[in-house]
């Protein structure tokens, strides 16, 4: 009887001691594991994200006559954001969510930095539990504590485009969280709940559709092709057509018209390294033009700075003397070349799009073939060379950076500019486009 009862006691201990570190596991763990069996659950989420406020969230949705669809996908934590995926063989037209026109969050007009102000009003209303949105309120404050643990709010990169009216710490938070979380098309801004679960990817890769109710009632998210188990599920705020569409067609839908009537920022460094990852990511490291050396640019030690110019917006200024014959300007440091429309638009499609506006006016051609044998070249210059303004403007300007004459039909003019006076302090830069640009080769690359 006492042996039998010592193996209980053993198999007892056994069994805390397992129990206690099966907690401890559970509790220090960066990724939680949990099933269940009827819900959109998320899969390996972050231990900092609280499960029921997700659940919350989706039932809310379903409550108000949306559809989460919980049999087939689910949710799991990449790259410290959350990613949906498939659970098992999704077939194409399978509706994966479906929101209400009624719980989507936008501000007026779709415009953006007041789409900021009207989260930060929701937010503030939520703490009083008066807010419409509610269970998405507590989904957003939880996102924006751990947002707030990654990125300094006074990154340049995500706050420029509301500068004037962001004057608190607060709402700078609030617009990295709409940053992070909101969808744009045609410049219109928007927060579609558990949209953000779905990673933002170029119309070619997305394997999923947005589609709205002729009514616009209701938007709708669909597979678009058969999805394999275990196959991340991707969303493109960019239509099919983008892959046909010319700069015109592009700039219409972006709204560039309004983007470009604001005052845009002056992109940080940062920005600039980010644009280049982005570039190299979508031509390739073999195909890529630019330095891999992101601390150069194509000034190169030239003493200048970006700074807004009255009635033509950023320009390049001197920010000392520079004498004549100073190589100003190479492109053989960060000016990326793209070997066909496509590469350009999915470079576009990658990027916000009010940065894609920027990057269509920045984008130009060039021929750097030899004289009957033509090289068109189709060229963004990843750094401030791009604020550069042309001649032209006012009749008293003239360029002071170009070929001098003693150089032109060489080599040293197609990828170098240089500074063809003295050039003196808080002067501006100006190139002459007529001498490289070539506006009607756009159509060589169906652009």
């Amino acid at each position: 009887l006492l042996s039998i009862i010592n193996l209980i006691m053993r198999r007892l201990l056994r069994w805390a001691f397992a129990l206690l570190f099966v907690l401890h596991d559970a509790g220090s763990s960066s990724l939680m594991e949990f099933e269940n069996n009827n819900a959109f659950a998320p899969v390996c989420k972050r231990n900092n994200t609280n499960d029921n406020v997700i659940q919350d969230l989706i039932q809310w949705i379903r409550g108000n006559g949306g559809i989460v669809h919980d049999e087939r996908q689910a949710f799991r934590g990449r790259n410290n954001n959350n990613a949906a995926y498939a659970t098992a063989f999704i077939p194409a037209g399978t509706v994966l969510l479906s929101v209400p026109w009624n719980l989507i969050v936008e501000g007026k007009r779709g415009d953006y930095c007041d789409l900021v102000k009207r989260v930060h009003q929701e937010l503030a209303k939520n703490e009083h539990d008066k807010s419409d949105y509610g269970p998405y309120m507590h989904y957003l404050e939880s996102e924006m504590a751990m947002m707030m643990d990654q990125q300094d709010v006074n990154d340049e990169s995500w706050s420029t485009r509301c500068s004037n009216s962001l004057v608190s710490d607060e709402l700078k938070k609030v617009a990295l969280l709409v940053t992070r979380y909101s969808r744009s098309a045609y410049g219109w801004y928007e927060m579609i709940p558990v949209r953000d679960f779905y990673e933002e990817r170029p119309p070619q890769e997305a394997n999923t559709r947005l589609m709205e109710d002729e009514n616009d009632e209701i938007t709708t998210l669909i597979a678009s092709r058969d999805i394999e188990a275990e196959e991340s599920i991707f969303s493109s705020t960019v239509p099919d057509a983008w892959w046909t569409w010319r700069r015109i067609e592009m700039k219409k839908y972006l709204d560039c018209k309004s983007v470009n009537q604001a005052t845009r920022p002056i992109h940080s460094h940062e920005t600039w390294v980010h644009l280049r990852r982005l570039y190299r990511q979508t031509v390739g490291l073999e195909q890529s033009t630019i330095s891999s050396n992101d601390t150069l640019d194509g000034f190169d030690g030239v003493p200048i700075q970006a700074a807004y110019s009255p009635g033509k917006g950023r320009g390049i200024f001197a920010s000392g003397n520079i004498k004549k014959d100073t190589r100003v300007w190479t492109l053989m440091h960060q000016s990326a070349r793209f070997p066909d429309g496509a590469s350009y638009r999915k470079f576009l499609a990658s990027v916000p799009p009010d940065m894609a506006c920027d990057l269509l006016k920045f984008g130009y051609i060039e021929d750097m073939g030899e004289e009957g044998q033509p090289d068109l070249a189709l060229r963004v210059d990843l750094d401030e060379a791009s604020y550069t303004n042309t001649a032209g403007w006012d009749d008293d300007v003239e360029a002071n950076i170009g070929c001098p004459l003693e150089l032109e039909g060489s080599d040293d003019c197609e990828f170098n500019e240089y500074a063809l006076r003295d050039i003196f302090a808080g002067e501006e830069i100006y190139s002459n486009y007529i001498d490289f640009a070539l506006p009607e080769a756009w159509e060589h690359f169906g652009l």
